[in-house]
């Protein structure tokens, strides 16, 4: 039995178990499943053999040993309290289970860095990156993929014929893959490590190494054009912009060739570019900020009807009438402080705040040590905090475990992020 539990505490069956639950959902899973079944049910046995079982003792008086980074004591607190207090009040309050199991495994997997991370220190950190990259690459081509077999096709085979484009505006998300955080950012990190390339200079290995990376990003980029994310595709022009200004603070004469090949991209593309700045006007004036303040609101309206519900909530499984989608009933909100605010109120709230907040502070800290993968973390850490509902997804784990393993410290008080930013 010993050997057992030695066996499955080492790091290579673990980080193992962790890239295989990953690779599993990226192939077959699904952000939010409506009816989840075996994928879904082998990705959770993956994810509790990474993280062994027979460690959360130790993992557990770890996060309140000395010294301990704070982000790890918020992240045990907001665990113990997690699954007590919202837990108990959503099953006496009679929600239904599987509804509060919709809201206890997301919850779990915001909490990935406190279970993953003591395994996950630098010896891994890369390999998760390269993981968690590749899934959001993967979701954009199940989007993508029937355009681009229609692409081939014309290609190869010359059918020319074939009406490709008409296409280029028409293809389905049902899954919502593309409204991943792991699309964002693999999107992010694609265009940063092209616009790093070029900054090294302008050699032909670095040149076809930017071209790859661009044409790999381009295609995440379209895949979010398709249902025109307005803040993600914000996102990725700040972010661009935000690196150009690094660039030219640290070395303006570098930064002159990413600037320049934005530039003829810009020229280039102008016609897409042009008719996506058309759709994300139209979608602006038909929906506005989709009525996100009418939806605090409401949730204000359901947590404040009594003392106990707003400083404890009404618990895991707790549903209200939205206004952003209509006043159906919803297990949801589209910002999570409002979600926690209404299962597992003001407590719950503060205690996400204060681990959002110190991961946030580690990025912050990192930012021009490395500002490539600390602006493509950020990009749907603060997208998923404020905007859109994808912190239900495990994805939103998945990126909260790489800002300690990028941005923080290592488990023997070391520093782990380092340049270059790839």
């Amino acid at each position: 039995m010993s050997v057992q539990v030695e066996f499955l505490t080492r790091l290579p069956v673990r980080l193992a178990a962790m890239l295989t639950a990953i690779g599993v959902y990226a192939f077959w899973g699904s952000p939010t499943p409506d009816n989840p079944g075996v994928v879904e049910i082998l990705i959770g046995v993956f994810l509790i053999l990474a993280v062994s079982p027979v460690r959360l003792p130790a993992i557990l008086s770890g996060a309140f040993a000395c010294p301990a980074p704070l982000w790890r004591g918020a992240a045990g607190l907001l665990l113990l309290y997690g699954l007590t207090v919202p837990l108990m009040t959503g099953l006496l309050a009679g929600h239904s289970v599987s509804l509060i199991l919709r809201d206890l495994l997301p919850f779990l997997f915001m909490l990935l860095p406190f279970f993953v991370l003591p395994f996950a220190a630098v010896p891994a950190k890369k390999f998760l990156t390269l993981a968690i990259a590749g899934a959001g690459f993967i979701f954009t081509m199940r989007v993508l993929g029937p355009f681009v077999w229609m692409l081939v096709q014309m290609l190869v085979w010359m059918h020319k014929d074939m009406p490709v484009f008409s296409h280029f505006w028409s293809l389905q998300d049902p899954a919502y893959l593309v409204n991943a955080p792991t699309v964002l950012f693999s999107a992010l990190l694609l265009t940063g490590g092209a616009g790093w390339a070029l900054y090294k200079g302008a050699g032909l290995r670095r040149l076809l190494t930017a071209a790859l990376l661009l044409t790999l990003a381009g295609m995440e980029v379209y895949a979010m054009a398709l249902i025109v994310q307005r803040a993600t595709l914000g996102v990725m022009a700040l972010f661009t912009l935000l690196l150009l200004g690094i660039a030219f603070v640290r070395a303006p004469r570098r930064a002159i060739l990413p600037l320049l090949v934005l530039a003829g991209l810009v020229f280039c593309f102008w016609p897409l570019l042009a008719g996506l700045l058309d759709r994300l006007e139209t979608k602006t004036m038909l929906v506005g900020v989709n009525m996100r303040w009418q939806e605090w609101q409401a949730v204000m309206d359901v947590a404040g009807r009594l003392p106990f519900s707003l400083l404890f909530g009404g618990g895991w499984g707790q549903t209200f009438a939205s206004p952003a989608v209509g006043g159906m009933e919803v297990n949801y909100t589209h910002i999570f402080f409002g979600a926690m605010l209404l299962k597992t109120g003001v407590a719950g709230a503060l205690l996400a705040a204060l681990y959002l907040g110190a991961l946030g502070a580690l990025l912050v800290r990192g930012l021009f040590r490395n500002p490539v993968i600390i602006l493509a973390l950020s990009g749907p850490f603060l997208i998923d905090v404020f905007l859109y509902a994808s912190y239900k997804s495990l994805d939103f784990g998945l990126v909260l475990l790489l800002i300690p393993l990028w941005a923080g410290r290592g488990e023997d008080g070391s520093s782990v992020a380092s340049r270059p930013p790839l």
